[in-house]
This record gives structure tokens, sequence and C-alpha cells, in this order.
């Protein structure tokens, strides 16, 4: 019988224990003369049945509660037996021999580390105590006590790795790093950059015994330790000690080390323990400022050699050199000028002060620039002279900056411009004729270059004066000008000095216009030819006029392609080639995939940039003699002419329609973002499809229908049976025209369990349309079409404002736990008017929020994560629930979690209906219940329909669900009578 204190502290214990049985062990240990640990230990490492034939002996008498949580088994002796022995390691199995052969002695606790590994699970730490029976207390067994320390292990692992690491630093940073402790007079801790730099070996720095440092220094420079400490004692709390230290190298050269060092550590009576001290080898620097020294040495001897007035200055415009020449062009002495600082006022700096100080105040807020990046500053302004006279200066600015790129002030060079002032009056009276003509001027150089150009050119061809010299006059030329220069103008000039006639000129734009044109010659008085003088006049407008009604009248304005009149005159023209020489036409009818999702969220401006670059991609990938236009919003169609057969028209149709689809799947850049569209495109061929040109492109379009409907970015070619869906679809359209919302269209509501407890959580509102004619249908039957339609956000309003007048009803009729989820429709969403429906029917109801769920689909979210964050942020403001519908249906990144506020995420029927045991989706399901629980989102799974999906989903540790398993989607009343009563409506 097990004793009291055994009962009262073995079952009762928080620390897992277990006894086991000592005479299976020792009847091993006997059998196989195994009497010493070192003998156990041997047999082990030398046969490979030892772990098997130890478990197989291993009967555990006892077991408490925790133990059995330890290794995640039930409170059964049978069953921790059977995990224990599979879980046991070859080092616990040699402990518990050596406990076993321990018993004749006195040790009585044999204390060591094991590891518990788990399938699926990281390993885990156990601190083990086996506490030893005497030999006349071999009935109780070894007492085995187990403490997890996996924690405590990891948390020692970091601390070492965060040492080894901060070690590893220290070694690599470029400063010579020291620990001086004055107590030890030694160095404890010091990186080896500065000796190996030095060029010494480790050898030579391990014989110093930790005094490189001393070994190497200068002995004029030495520190003994008591200096040091008195240096250090002396030294405020956050002050640093610095002093430059001549060490040297291998080779025998001194080089000098800049030291700082601060006390690390002071004991209670505030006195030094141990000092840092970081160096670093100034000696190229010393070097550099020695040469610095030279070249400014030089260049104050080149610059007061300058006839321009050369002039450095300090941040505050205090001169600090002024050369010799200020006395040439200003009559002051250049002491005269440092000693009074008048610069301001000799130079005329007065009036640019303020440009020059926040010019200042730029440099400091950039120290990352450096003198090169930052350009030259010219100014003119009006300097006074000794005898006060204005003096008209050209000011050079620039800044200057020292070794260490910090602001020193500025360099400025100062030129009399007196004689240039004069020449620039008589230059601007002669060009005053120039820039005021009427006419467009411009005069090139002999090599044809144009030099200058008046008012009027610029406001004729939109080119700047700046833009257009330098360049030629082809610039501004249709392409024909070379031509007409060399056939027509050039003879004319050679015999006559003189041309005149009309040309095809093109504006900056891209516009073109045509010129009267009037060309002279120029010659000097050697008779060398000079240039040529040009003027001209716009005479567009009179000769534009019909071209540009015309081009108005048959180009799309946005894309320049052709639009719907001058389509249907080339599609016109292609028949009737085709008919008379018996040829094939194929035409493909293109509208683009997801279009409107980028124009509703980025805006029109973004959405025209699109349909440009689609037009531009789309004459990229046709041939020059076929066609293709646009039809008006997203909708393109491309005439394919000259297919000798239906063989080639099939296959050339096909060619390029896949062409069309993959340069349109590689994605847009538009305003620095990435965007990814696609298109559906409908074929139909001339003569067989039809020969008449409306019932060519209808055809065209159905097959583009049909493309959409079998996953759109893609292909069809018409075929018959499309007629007939195409009618189908116009029927459909029709009717949802007419319908009545109120009078067709219901909510029916599946009821959400929470399936441990059979206990409902909520409901599911599902849109119906009771069609008078094809009776019941679901949305996917109608859904696409009504966006297609424009009804999104009709649909959608109404199903809000259905679904919070219901739950009004049911709140009045005392049922107030059961909240109803909505689905979104995606024109509704991208619509932005869902937070105002939902706001306003929350409003009118008076419904509590928290009763609302609104559930978005995963796909529709992840095309705009920006405009996802926004419209549920604003939901979650109003206080109603969010949830995902179709997660993880889709191959979207899990990091929007993160940003979304999501309380909800629902698992589709398509992967519920694969959960099988073992099964990926199984897995996939266990996955999303661990994201969930992460988030701290509820989970529901979709489409429960048998009881094993159920129970697996229960192990998967998904518990929410909803399905025929259940319930069948109920009507209002079914739903009353099913909270009156609490019976679900089961499916037979």
């Amino acid at each position: 019988m097990k004793s009291d204190y055994y009962q009262s502290q073995f079952h009762r214990s928080v620390i897992p224990q277990w006894l086991i049985e000592t005479g299976p062990l020792q009847a091993f240990l006997e059998e196989h003369e195994l009497h010493t640990p070192v003998a156990a230990e041997a047999y082990a490492n030398s046969h490979q049945d030892f772990l098997p034939s130890i478990a197989a002996r291993i009967q555990i008498m006892d077991v408490n509660a925790t133990a059995c949580q330890l290794y995640q088994v039930d409170e059964c002796l049978e069953e921790f037996n059977r995990t224990y022995r599979n879980d046991l390691s070859c080092d616990t199995a040699l402990q518990l021999c050596y406990a076993v052969l321990s018993i004749p002695t006195s040790k009585r606790r044999h204390v060591f580390y094991s590891h518990l590994e788990k399938l699926g699970q990281a390993s885990r730490t156990l601190w083990t105590n086996v506490e030893v029976p005497g030999t006349q207390q071999l009935a109780l067994g070894l007492l085995v006590s187990a403490v997890d320390v996996t924690p405590v292990e990891t948390a020692e692992k970091e601390l070492e790795e965060r040492q080894q690491f901060l070690s590893t630093v220290l070694k690599t940073v470029p400063d010579f790093l020291m620990i001086f402790d004055f107590e030890r007079r030694e160095s404890i801790f010091q990186n080896d950059d500065i000796a190996l730099s030095l060029g010494y070996s480790p050898e030579e720095i391990e014989q110093t015994q930790g005094n490189f440092v001393s070994y190497i220094t200068h002995p004029d420079d030495k520190l003994s330790p008591e200096e040091m400490l008195k240096m250090h004692s002396e030294l405020a709390a956050d002050e640093v000690f610095a002093v430059t230290i001549r060490l040297q190298d291998h080779l025998g050269n001194w080089r000098h080390f800049y030291f700082r060092s601060a006390a690390l550590e002071r004991d209670e009576q505030d006195n030094v323990i141990n000092a840092v001290v970081v160096a670093r080898d100034i000696t190229d620097v010393l070097k550099t400022r020695q040469i610095l020294s030279e070249q400014q040495r030089r260049y104050q001897l080149l610059a007061d050699s300058f006839s321009d007035v050369v002039i450095t200055t300090d941040t505050l415009f205090r001169v600090n050199y002024i050369s010799p020449s200020v006395r040439d062009v200003l009559g002051f002495a250049p002491a005269d000028v440092i000693k009074d600082s008048r610069l301001l006022d000799i130079l005329g700096l007065k009036t640019i002060a303020d440009s020059l100080a926040r010019r200042l105040a730029d440099s400091v807020m950039r120290p990352e620039a450096d003198a090169d990046s930052e350009p030259t500053e010219i100014v003119e302004t009006f300097g006074t002279n000794c005898d006060g006279e204005l003096i008209p200066l050209e000011l050079k600015l620039s800044i200057l900056r020292d070794e260490h790129n910090l602001l020193e002030g500025m360099l400025i060079v100062a030129r009399d411009i007196t004689e240039r002032r004069q020449n620039e009056a008589k230059q601007r009276m002669a060009a005053k004729v120039f820039e005021n003509s009427l006419e467009g001027v411009y005069i090139t150089n002999a090599d044809g270059v144009i030099v200058q150009v008046n008012r009027a050119f610029s406001k004729i061809t939109g080119h700047s004066a700046e833009a257009m010299i330098g360049e030629k006059p082809s610039r501004i030329g249709s392409g024909w000008h070379e031509i007409t220069f060399s056939n027509d103008i050039k003879p004319s000039l050679d015999s006559s000095n003189h041309w005149e006639g009309e040309l095809l000129s093109r504006r900056a734009n891209g516009e073109a216009f045509v010129a009267w044109l009037s060309i002279s010659a120029v010659y000097d008085s050697r008779d060398e030819f000079l240039g040529l003088i040009t003027s001209f006049k716009d005479i567009t407008e009179a000769k534009n006029s019909e071209e540009n009604i015309k081009k108005l009248a048959y180009y799309d304005p946005l894309t320049d392609l052709p639009n719907r009149a001058l389509f249907s005159d080339r599609l016109s023209q292609a028949l009737q080639r085709a008919r008379r020489n018996r040829h094939f036409v194929a035409l493909l009818f293109l509208d683009l995939d997801g279009f409107k999702a980028v124009n509703d969220t980025m805006g029109h401006a973004v959405g025209d940039r699109l349909l440009i670059d689609v037009a531009r991609r789309l004459r990229h990938s046709i041939r020059s003699d076929d066609t293709v236009a646009r039809m008006g919003g997203d909708e393109f169609i491309v005439v394919l002419n000259t297919l000798v057969d239906r063989t080639t028209a099939e296959n050339a149709a096909a060619q390029v329609a896949q062409k069309i689809v993959d340069v349109l799947n590689d994605p847009f850049f538009l305003q620095g973002k990435k965007v990814q569209i696609g298109c559906s495109i409908g074929i139909a061929l001339y003569p067989d499809d039809s020969i008449v040109e409306d019932q060519l492109i209808k055809h065209a379009d159905t097959a583009m229908y049909h493309a959409k409907e079998q996953g759109k970015n893609g292909y069809q070619f018409f075929t018959s049976d499309m007629h007939n869906r195409a009618q189908l679809r116009q029927d459909l359209e029709r009717d949802l025209r007419l319908a009545s919302l109120d009078e067709e269209f219901y909510l029916a509501y599946l009821p959400k369990f929470d399936a441990r407890t059979r206990c409902l959580t909520g409901f599911e509102a599902l849109l119906r349309w009771n069609h008078p004619k094809r009776g019941l249908l679901k949305p996917a039957h109608f859904l696409r079409t009504a966006e297609d339609l424009g009804m999104g956000t009709r649909l959608g309003d109404w199903v809000v404002e259905k679904a919070c007048w219901q739950l009004r009803e049911w709140l009045d009729e005392g049922y107030v736990g059961n909240g109803i989820s909505i689905n979104t429709f995606e024109r509704h969403y991208r619509d932005k008017e869902l937070v105002k429906t939902v706001r306003r029917a929350l409003q009118e109801t008076c419904v509590p929020a928290e009763l609302l769920t609104v559930e978005i689909s995963e796909n529709i979210l992840m095309q705009d994560i920006g405009f996802a964050y926004a419209t549920l942020s604003d939901l979650r403001d109003l206080g109603v629930h969010i949830a995902i519908d179709d997660f993880a249906l889709g191959m979207s990144s899990l990091q929007y979690l993160n940003r979304l506020p999501v309380n909800e995420l629902k698992i589709d029927r398509q992967i519920i209906s694969h959960v099988a045991p073992g099964s990926n989706e199984l897995r996939l399901v266990s996955a999303i219940a661990g994201i969930a629980l992460s988030y701290d989102c509820d989970l529901v799974a979709e489409g429960v329909e048998r009881q094993e999906q159920l129970d697996l989903l229960l192990e998967a540790n998904c518990g929410n669900v909803q399905g025929f398993l259940f319930s069948k989607p109920m009507q209002p009343d079914e739903v009353l009578e099913y909270l009156q009563t609490g019976q679900p409506v089961l499916l037979d």
C-alpha cells in the first residue's frame, strides 16, 4: 500500500512525476553483467538493441496528472506507459540504468537533462530528477520528476548569442577599442585592429601579455596607470579625456593616434574602476592638413595675381581674404576692407543679402553635399568705389567647405562689367526691332545652326529661344525640310541669295502648321558666307480647317485610333475586297478585363492614360494594313485583311488574339503604381459567320461575352450555339430591367452554428430571385449580368436595407442575440456606396451595429488593399463586424491581415467539400484555424453537409459552421418559427 505521504505529495504535485519499477531494469543489468555505469555505457554504444530492450522493460507503476499533461496523454497509466516508452531516448535510458546501479550505494538522487520530442512540435528540454530508493524501499521504485526548462534554455542561448554578436561587432570596429582595469593594471579587453593595422603579427601581440599599446608607445607620450587613474578621477561623469600619442609600426615609423578615454565604471566612493579607450590613426589626416596648408598658400599667390577681385568670407560674411586687385577695381586697400568689414556695402551685396543667407542656411541643412555638387551662383549688382560711384559688377558666388565637409563661408569673385554693360545697351537697341516683329525670325550661322530667334518665333512654334539655340531648323520641320532645301531652296539661294515659298512645319507640341518663308543669305565684306536670316508667318488656319474637321470626324480624340465612323468605312472596304477576291476577313471584338476597377479606384485621368497605353500596344500587335479602332469606353475592334482561306483566317486570328492577350497581360505603370488588367476577345469570320457588317460585329461581340464567361483573359471564336446563349442573356437583361425588387427578390437566411454546443450563432442573408418564368434563381445565375447593367449598387442597397429591417423585426419580437451577415457585391463595393448604405440602414432601423456582419470576398479586397483598408476602417467605425469570404481560395498574401480590421474568416465550400482524413484541404483548414486564432478572428466553415466533415473540422479547431447538415436556408417566417421552437429546418 502507498503511504499517506506518497498519496498527498505525489498525486497533488504540480510537478510532473511518475514511478518506475526497478525490478525489470535490475534483471536486465544483472543478465548482461552490467554492474557499473561505465559498463552500461559501453554496452549501449556497442549494441543497437539497448534502447528497445530498456524501453520494453520500463514499467510505470504510477503517474500523476501533471505528467500526463506534459506528455499530452489522457490520465491513463497504460497509455502513459506506451507513450513514455515510445519517446524514451538512449541518454535517458542510460540515466535510469545509472540510477538502478546506485541503489546499493548511498547516492539517492540523479539529476540530468533530457529532451522530449513530439511529432510536429519543437523539441522541449526537461530538467529531470530521479530519486533512488534504498535497498529496503525497492517496492517504491524510481521516482522521476521533470520540469520543462525550454524557455530558460532558450533565453540562455539567446543571451550567449547576443554576447557573441557584441564581441564580434567590437572586434570589427575599425577604431582601436580597449577597456583598462586600474585595479589589475592591465587591459581586460581590446580588439586587435590597432596592432594589425601597424603590421604586427598575432604572435607579437600575444608576447606583450596584454600590454601591447604601452610596448609600442613613444617614450615621451607614455602614461603610467597612476597618471591615467589620476586624469580619469578628475574628469566629470560625462567628460572625455583626449590626447594624441605616437605609436611605432612594425617598420619603426612613428604614427600619430588620437586617443579618447572616459571612465566606464566607478565604485561607491566614486573611484574609477576601469575606463574605455578609443583610438584612431590620424597620421594621414595630419599629412593631408599639411598638404592643404601648402595648397592654400599657392592658391593665395594665384589669387593675388588675378585682375578680378577674389574674396573669401566666414559664414557671417566677415572678410578673411581679399585680393590686391580690389585697389584697381574699387580703389580700396585690401587691409582696409578686412578691417572695416564693409563687404556688403562695397560689393552691393545688401540687395541680395536675403538670398545669400538662404543659400548658406540651405548648405547648413545639407551636410551631405560637397563643394562639387553645389553650383556656382552668378549675379549682377552695383558696387561702390572709394569715391562713392556705382560700378556694375558680376559676382560669382560659391560655397566653401573644409576637409570635413563643414561649411566655412563663401568664395566671391567680382568682375567690373562696365564695358560689357555699354555693349549690351547697344545690342538691345538693335535687337528691339528683331524682337518686336510680328513675323517669326531665326538666324543660322554658316554651319546651319540656329544662333538667334525672336519672340514671334517662339509664339508661333511653341519652342523657346533657349531650346532652339544650337539646333538645326529641321527641328521645326515636318520631315520634308531637307528634301525641299536641297531641291528648291539651295539652288535659289546660290543664284539670287533669296527664296520665298510655302513649307509644312511642326510646333513643339507636334502640331503641324503651314508657314510662308522668306530666306536671305548673308555674306561679310570678304564675301564669306555668314549664315541665313529666315522670316516666316503662320498661314495654317485657312489651309488646315478642312483637315482638322476631317480628323475630328474620323479619329478618337483620346487614343488617336480610328473611331466608329472610320472603322465602319474600313470594314466595308475590307469586305468588298474580300468579296471580290474570295478572301476571308477576321473581326476581333475586344473588351478590357479589370478596367472599370482601375477607373473607379484611381480616377478617370489614370483610366484615360491606361486607354492610351492600351491603344499603343494594340497598334504594335497588328500589321500595318490591318485596322484597330476604339468603339467607345474600354471596347476595341480589330480587322484582319487579306486572309486567303478559313484555315489561314483562323490561324491568323488566333495568333493575333493570343498576342493581344499576352501584351495586355503585361503590367502597366501609372502614377508610379503597377496596374494589371487583361482582355477578353471574340472572333467572327467573314463570310462563314456572316456577310453582313452589323451581324458580323454582333457575332464577334457575342463570342467576346462567351470568352468572359469562360474565365476572362482569353479569346473565343463565334459558334452558332453562342447565338442562343446571347439570346438568353438578352432575355435575362430585359427581365432584370423590368423586375421589381420587393415583389420578385427576397432574402433567405442560412443559420450559422457553434458545432460544439449545437447553438445558433447567427444567420447569413442569401439573395434569391423568384423569376416569373425560370423559377428560383441564385445570384450565380444573374448577379454578373445585373452588375454589367449597372444594377449592382441598387441590388446591394436593397440587400442591406432588407437585412437590417429583418433584424429590427426579430428584435421587436424579443430575439436579441442573433445577428445577420450580408454578402457584398463587387460593384456596390467599388462604387463606394457600401459604407453610406450601411450607415443609413442602421440609422433608419435603429439596429445595434454589432448585430450586422458585412462579408466581402477576399479576391475583391486584394485588388486594391489601400481602398480596402479605407472602406473596412469606415465600416469598423460604424461598429459593424467584418468577415472575409472565400478566404484562402485565391493566391493572396496574408500580410494584408495585419492592416485590415477583420472579425471573421470564412472558408469556402470548395475547400470544405474536399476535407477528408489526411487531405491537403484538412491541413489547410487547420492552418487557417491557427491564422484566425493568431489574428483573434472567428472562423466559419461553409457548406458542411456530412457528419464526417464536421468531426474533422472540430479536430482542426474549426467549430463555427453552416450548411445543410444543420439546416437549409429559411424563409423569414421559418426563421421566426425556429427561434420560437429551437428546431432548425432539417433536410430529408
